[in-house]
Parts: C-alpha cells; sequence; structure tokens
C-alpha cells in the first residue's frame, strides 16, 4: 500500500478533525495528585468522564510544580517552563510519574491533549484537556493583551484560552480574595486584568464566529467566549445556601475589620460582586447556569451549590464556580448543570473527594452539518450508562422557575 508523504498526511489528520467542542466540563479537583492517589476517586473521575464525554475539561486548583532548574525554590525568579510537570527531584518525579500514568493508562482519559499552566510550587494551575478529534486552533496562557506573546503563562497558572473555530474556551482560575488587605488588593487586580482582556478579546473588528485565514493567533479574535473555572464569587445571595445569607455575609477573620466591601465570607463580599459584574458587563458576557435557573435553591443538600465546606461549613453551599457565555452564543447553550449534591455532614455525591463539584454546559450544534461530524468524533454527550441522556438528568433548582 503506497504511503501518503508526511504533509499530506497530517493535511488529512487535520480534515477529519472536529471544529468545535459541544459540551465542556470545569472542576477545581483541589489537587489532582490528591484525586489520583484516591483509587476510588480517580475511578469516580473516569466513571464520569466516560459518562459524560465531555469535549473540554477545564479543571484548577492542580497543586503541581512547573519545569525548573535543579534546586529552584518557590519565588526564587529562576525562569520556569509553566506547560511542562517538574521532575527532577524525587519528590516532583514521583507526582510527574504518577500523573503520566493515571491519564496515559487510560483508555478514556488518553483520548484528550493535556496542556498545563503551572505555579511555581503546588499551588494554584490549570489543566485544559481536549479531545484529540477536535481542533485546536491556537492556545494562550495569559490576561496579557492579544498583542503581548501567546507562549506567556500567567505566574500561577490561573488561566488557559484555546480557541476554536467558531468561539474561545478560557479556563481560570480566580484568586481568592481571603482576609487581609493585599489579599483583597490582588483579587482585585486580577478582576481588573479579566475586564481588560475580555473586552479586547471579543471585540475586535473581526466579525464574531468569523474563521481567521491563518492557525496563527490573532491580534484579538472578535469571536464569542465561554469562560468556565472557579472564578470564586457567589454574584448574588442566591448563589448562598438558603437560610445561610447572612452568615456568609457577616463573617469576618482576624482583629482587624475589613474595609464595609470586603466584609463577609471570602466569595460573597460587595467588593468582589461588583467586579463580578463589571467583568459581564465588559465582555458581554451571561452567567449561564443563573439565566438558566433564575431562582434559589430548596436547601443546601440541592444540586444547585458547586462548592461545600467542612468544620463551620459543612452544612452550608456556595457557587462560586460558573460558566460565563458571550451573549451572541447562548442562543446556543442547552444546558447547564451542576452535578454534585449533599452536605459534609449528611453525604456528598459527585465532588469526587474535592470541596467542588464539576459544572457540565452542553451546546447545540450549528446547522449545516455540525450534528454529522460530533457523530463522527464520538464526543458531545451521548447517552450515559443508563441509557439517559446525561443531560437530562434531574436538576432540582431548574424547576423551580415553575
Amino acid at each position: 500500500m503506497k504511503r501518503l508523504p508526511e504533509a499530506a498526511s497530517a493535511a488529512a489528520e487535520k480534515r477529519v478533525k472536529r471544529s468545535d467542542p459541544l459540551k465542556i466540563v470545569t472542576w477545581n479537583v483541589n489537587g489532582l495528585t490528591t484525586r489520583i492517589k484516591d483509587h476510588k476517586q480517580w475511578k469516580d473521575f473516569e466513571s464520569f468522564m466516560e459518562t459524560e464525554k465531555p469535549d473540554v475539561v477545564c479543571l484548577q486548583e492542580i497543586k503541581l510544580c512547573a519545569a525548573a532548574p535543579p534546586g529552584a525554590k518557590k519565588g526564587d525568579g529562576r525562569p520556569r517552563d509553566r506547560g511542562q510537570l517538574r521532575d527532577n527531584d524525587a519528590s516532583t518525579r514521583e507526582d510527574a510519574d504518577r500523573v503520566n500514568r493515571a491519564f496515559k493508562s487510560s483508555p478514556v482519559l488518553s483520548s484528550y491533549s493535556l496542556f498545563w499552566s503551572l505555579a511555581d510550587w503546588r499551588y494554584a494551575g490549570c489543566l485544559m484537556m481536549a479531545r484529540k478529534d477536535i481542533h485546536v486552533r491556537s492556545v494562550r496562557y495569559s490576561l496579557l493583551l492579544p498583542d503581548k506573546l501567546q507562549s506567556v503563562h500567567h505566574e500561577e497558572g490561573r488561566v488557559i484560552l484555546a480557541e476554536f473555530e467558531s468561539f474561545a474556551v478560557m479556563n481560570m482560575y480566580t484568586p481568592n480574595n481571603g482576609w487581609q488587605t493585599e489579599k483583597f488588593s490582588r483579587r482585585h487586580r486580577f478582576d481588573t486584568d479579566v475586564q481588560q482582556f475580555v473586552k479586547h478579546f471579543t471585540t475586535d473588528s473581526t466579525s464574531a464566529g468569523e474563521a481567521s485565514s491563518s492557525d496563527a493567533p490573532p491580534t484579538s479574535s472578535g469571536k464569542p467566549l465561554i469562560i468556565a473555572g472557579d472564578l470564586n464569587c457567589a454574584a448574588t445571595d442566591l448563589d448562598l445556601s438558603p437560610g445561610d445569607e447572612r452568615w456568609f455575609r457577616q463573617q469576618t477573620e482576624g482583629p482587624a475589620r475589613p474595609p464595609p466591601k470586603y466584609v463577609g465570607q471570602p466569595g460573597c463580599t460587595d467588593g468582589e460582586r461588583a467586579d463580578f459584574r463589571e467583568i459581564l458587563k465588559a465582555g458581554s458576557l451571561v452567567d449561564a447556569y443563573r439565566q438558566m435557573h433564575p431562582r434559589g435553591a430548596p436547601s443546601a443538600e440541592s444540586p444547585c451549590f458547586s462548592w461545600r465546606g467542612w468544620g463551620k461549613y459543612a452544612n452550608k453551599g456556595m457557587r462560586i464556580d460558573h460558566i460565563l457565555v458571550s451573549e451572541s452564543l447562548m442562543g446556543r447553550v442547552e444546558s447547564v448543570r451542576i452535578t454534585g449534591k449533599g452536605t459534609a455532614r449528611g453525604g456528598m455525591e459527585g465532588f469526587m473527594g474535592s470541596d467542588h463539584c464539576p459544572l457540565v454546559v452542553q451546546l447545540r450544534p450549528t446547522a449545516g452539518g455540525g450534528a454529522a461530524a460530533v457523530a463522527a468524533g464520538g464526543g458531545g454527550g451521548g447517552p450515559s450508562a443508563s441509557g439517559q441522556s446525561a443531560d437530562a438528568a434531574g436538576q432540582e433548582c431548574i424547576d423551580l422557575t415553575d
């Protein structure tokens, strides 16, 4: 049999790839190696992936070290390769080996390309997984405006943005507001950078959804945007477990009382909420879950809160993980689901060991062949193991609008 020339073979491979993801998952794993070490938790994640069949997965709080020179320490200013795992000492080598085995040995997980952005030490960090049968046009790793180098990473690995044919997906992990003045300032700077970035990225002269003539990253895309991640903000009191709103809003720690706009549990202060609204406004973005579930939850146990805590938070929940979607793309959003429920005291389902559970957004295919392409690729949200579409599964919050 005559072999295709290498260039022709590569072109053929590119032609069969799908152009856009249809199902996107976001999950704060609260330590990737911690999840992998627990056999049941990792098997639960593999089962979740096999059932949902997402096209893109956005993971946050990876807590793996970026590749660095031997002897490098936190904050030493030495160069890092934030797109690679560190493996040049016994501890980091063990982490890297464990992660590589977990992904390569899994028939489900090995079907994804992995894009990493990591901090100097076991802190923060993001991982984006994209099915290998989807064409990723470009990837960037920071909130620097698009005239800067695309390969520069956020220093704590908090941003991964992948551009597809008709829209882009940003995996984002917003810093916790904390309880101290310096943390308030850091959080506000990050939110301000996000505001500037989404405004620039989505308002280029290129018409929304128009494909560029090259795979090279454009100056700015003008394409619709989906932000998926732990944004550390309960945007309104509807995003706090019922009956706990006043408790959350009055929390303080430490001897000094913070400025009025930062009084309350990190994630639900007036200052953070104001910045969240400005991000939506700057990027013409919609809180997709709240748009589709406009009323609150019947109880803390309901599948309406993406975060659950322990200790003093044991019977409480917040919705601080989000799917933000460009207004121009909302017509294609079929469903948005929070997959976990319960509380620490009563039993948490769907969290797989983390204090966060996954969110799933399903998009409708575009007219003119999109559905056929998805069927050929085998993704985009097929039936679950029970034979029922995963997106048809019960979601208590959706019934509250009746």
